[in-house]
């Protein structure tokens, strides 16, 4: 039965268009009763767009609905009307009354920025009624095409078979880092974007363009919301995870928003598979300005500082597994004594100014510090248990081994930004001209031992590692561009970046070039194509040894092919098919849920598969979504004869559905379901090496890998919006995360169960369960 609905509403998105119908008209000038060639017509809703040719005309085709037309032309009054389409329909002349020009009076393009195709786009509406862990921003990006993710407790993505260390991620320009530390992702708590200040989200999943270096895969970009409010606006919340609450308002020409966050989700991480005393608090306050200085320029700031602390005393872990020396579901447990603690603080300054030098000429400079420290520090021992019965764990129980793990880890980040960026723009063109230097001071101290000992069982190889790591990264880029359109459907946006790093004393150059052709409304094609190159960072550092080889970036090359239908005003069917060309990358595998990578060689390797998604509105005002997503990657030694083998994070198939509607008779009611499915990651099996006095021990093989069962979460969220006197509102909403409880598997804990065989058992370790969350939001 649930399968037939989801069946039911894929065939509704598909079967929902109608027939096209014609709309034209001629705009001409109220004085002169001139044509006018070159004015902007939109309609929307849809944002479908045409120019008027030169006798001041124009044609669209388009489904029957009802629209808003508007049509602008530099020097006139912008004409806007609301129409219903039920026929082919014809305007007729369209007088545009002239008005004084203003000097910061922004020029109509009749060639598009950035056509929707180009970019995935999730607004602030949907973010704060998605259903999902710390209703977090990132999280929800998992939502997106080409976006996998099997680790609901990280905020980390994986996009089209890379990691996330493969994507960049910008707030208001700025660039920010994820925690470098993580080890399963709960430690994480909130990340630094704040839900409650965010207006616009931008997603590129490949072949973006040259204002964006450094990394091989995406592009996040994060806006928050200047307030045009002369009145105080904001919003308290609360639920049984988070609080958050947020207050703006304009000042003249000074404009200032302020977000602050507390999070202590104890409740939430109790569910979790290692039991324990679960400490987690966050907190963070984020201010936000904006002066207009005069006509033509005005500066941004924004101000962050976050605290983050993790603190557990884990007490017990228990794993089940069958075997075939029965039909009972055996078990082994660990009793942990000790304490495990880290922390994440973060503060970031970044000023923004942007200046109109004339109706052509902008200039947008940024400068920016972003500060970080994190710090591991744990001092644990384990004993480790096996029962033949889990359901009578102490019916022939047998001690296996003990375990001690000591880890003091610090890491200390300094990153100093600033870019330049000029646009010269026409109502036939756009060129971009940028520089970007980036100086970074990155500190990584390690100091970890790791030991097991006992008869009964193989036991995982010892570690012990101390060293300190310090490195000077400066890095410059250099880019220019050009946006045009040709033949009044032919969007193109190419360029040329050009970057320089000072640790790998590498000089890369980056063609970017993307084509859009629109040759009526409803359908949009697009081919993409760049080249990319990520230098070493701190994983590629910290798993790198002196005198294994030389430090080198990494690089990929993207080729698309998109096409959007839009098959009615609110509902539209994007799908992309790609190929990402990997020469030269590191392998890497995955160690206690950190990525490690295999840095004594080069490997080569591609990422091919295809997107597809249905976008429309089922209800008015919501917007909904479903996507599927194939995937094949693949790498091998780089000058290899071998075969390709599969990668890492080759998660072949994936289903993403969010589903938005409102209850017949209660508008104010709405439900919300969230929907991820994939097939499973890889894991990494272990292999047997002989130490000291001919001692087994267990140790990861990065050639030899398996793959995880699939991976099933579904969020649903019920909510309500009651309007009181002033125009203020309080929503109420109940989440069931994990509706149907599904034990996703995380990752694999290996233990020799058994005296006699000499190979560890593979047990599941499972992430969370479900939890039941209550929450409510006074918004003015």
């Amino acid at each position: 039965m649930k399968y037939s609905v989801f069946i039911f509403i894929l065939l509704n998105f598909i079967t929902l268009s109608a027939q096209n119908h014609t709309l034209s008209g001629k705009v001409i000038s109220l004085e002169s009763d001139e044509p006018l060639e070159g004015c902007n017509v939109i309609v929307s809703p849809g944002d479908i767009g045409t120019a008027t040719d030169a006798d001041g005309k124009f044609t669209l085709k388009m489904p029957a609905g009802e629209y808003k037309i508007s049509i602008s032309f530099l020097g006139y009054t912008e004409y806007v009307n609301k129409i219903a389409l039920t026929n082919n329909l014809t305007l007729g002349e369209i007088k545009l009354t002239p008005s004084a020009i203003r000097e910061d009076e922004v020029i109509v393009t009749a060639f598009s920025e950035e056509p929707g195709i180009v970019a995935s786009e999730l607004k602030s509406k949907d973010l704060k009624k998605m259903p999902n862990l710390y209703s977090d921003v990132m999280r929800s990006v998992k939502i997106l095409p080409g976006v996998t993710s099997n680790n609901e407790l990280s905020s980390g993505y994986n996009v089209r078979g890379g990691n996330f260390n493969e994507n960049i991620v910008y707030l208001n320009g700025f660039e920010i880092y994820r925690p470098f530390l993580l080890r399963q992702g709960m430690e994480e708590n909130q990340t630094i974007v704040n839900p409650d200040l965010v207006d616009d989200i931008k997603f590129y999943g490949g072949a973006f363009p040259v204002q964006y270096g450094g990394k091989m895969s995406s592009v996040l970009v994060v806006d928050y919301e200047e307030t045009n409010d002369t009145n105080y606006s904001g919003n308290i919340r609360a639920d049984l995870l988070n609080t958050g609450a947020s207050l703006s308002r304009k000042f003249g020409d000074l404009s200032l928003a302020a977000g602050v966050r507390y999070a202590q989700p104890g409740l939430f991480l109790n569910e979790l598979h290692t039991s324990g005393d679960y400490k987690p608090t966050f907190f963070d306050i984020q201010v936000l300005g904006n002066y207009k200085i005069d006509e033509t320029s005005d500066i941004d700031l924004l101000l962050v500082n976050a605290e983050n602390g993790f603190d557990l005393t884990p007490t017990e872990w228990l794993g089940h597994f069958k075997s075939d020396r029965g039909g009972d579901v055996n078990q082994v447990a660990i009793n942990f004594d000790g304490y495990k603690n880290y922390s994440f603080n973060t503060s970031m300054a970044g000023v923004r100014y942007k200046k109109d030098f004339s109706e052509k000429y902008h200039l947008d400079s940024k400068i920016s510090y972003y500060k970080t420290r994190e710090s591991e520090d744990a001092d644990y021992t384990g004993e480790y248990w096996y029962s033949p019965d889990a359901e009578r764990p102490n019916d022939g129980i047998d001690f296996l081994k003990s375990s001690q793990d000591i880890v003091k880890n610090s890491l200390d980040l300094n990153s100093f930004l600033t870019s330049h960026e000029l646009t010269y723009k026409t109502d036939k063109y756009k060129l971009l001209f940028g520089t970007e230097y980036k100086y970074e001071l990155l500190t990584d101290k390690i100091n970890e031992f790791y030991n097991e000992e006992g008869d009964e069982a193989l036991l995982t190889i010892p570690s012990l590692k101390k060293r300190e790591n310090d490195y000077e990264i400066n890095s410059l880029a250099l880019y220019n561009g050009i946006n045009t359109k040709i033949f009044k459907i032919v969007n193109i946006n190419g360029g040329l970046r050009y970057a320089y790093n000072s640790l790998t004393d590498e000089h890369t150059v980056s063609p970017r070039l993307l084509v859009t052709v629109t040759p009526n409304p409803l359908h949009t094609f697009k081919f993409g194509y760049g080249h990319y190159y990520q230098s070493p960072f701190f994983h590629e550092l910290r798993s790198f040894t002196q005198g294994e080889m030389e430090l080198i970036s990494q690089k990929s090359v993207h080729y698309i092919l998109g096409w959007e239908y839009r098959f009615k005003p609110d509902f539209t069917m994007q799908a992309e098919l790609y190929y990402k060309d990997l020469p030269r990358i590191y392998s890497f595998y995955e160690e206690q849920f950190r990525t490690i990578y295999i840095t004594d060689k080069f490997y080569e390797g591609y990422s091919t598969g295809f997107d597809l998604q249905f976008r429309g509105q089922l209800t008015e005002d919501l917007n909904s979504w479903i996507g599927y997503s194939f995937l094949d990657t693949k790498e091998r030694e780089l000058g290899s004869d071998e075969d390709y083998s599969r990668r890492l994070l080759d998660q072949t198939h994936t289903i993403q559905i969010f589903l938005q509607d409102k209850m017949p008779g209660h508008k104010n009611w709405q439900s919300h379901l969230r929907l991820l499915f994939g097939s499973g990651y890889l894991y990494n099996n272990r292999k047997l090496v002989s130490g000291e006095n001919d001692q087994l021990y267990l140790k990861v093989e990065p050639a030899s890998k398996g793959e995880i069962l699939n991976y099933m979460r579904a969020d649903m969220g019920l909510s309500a919006i009651f309007t009181l006197s002033g125009g203020s509102e309080i929503l109420v909403k109940a989440e069931v995360l994990n509706v149907f409880n599904n034990y996703n598997v995380a990752g694999y804990e290996w233990v020799q169960a058994f005296k006699d065989i000499q190979y560890p058992v593979r047990i599941p370790q499972i992430y969370s369960k479900r939890f039941f969350n209550l929450g409510v939001e006074y918004s003015f």
